[in-house]
């Protein structure tokens, strides 16, 4: 049980990590875009 737990916890934080990164890297085209 515990081992699910951990896959899963892991499988969320990369989800979270990506979006978190594919939002730094959205805006950072905009503000390229916008300089």
């Amino acid at each position: 049980m515990g081992l699910l737990k951990e896959i899963s916890f892991t499988r969320n934080w990369n989800r979270n990590l990506n979006a978190i990164v594919n939002t730094l890297k959205e805006d950072f085209k905009t503000a390229v875009i916008l300089a």
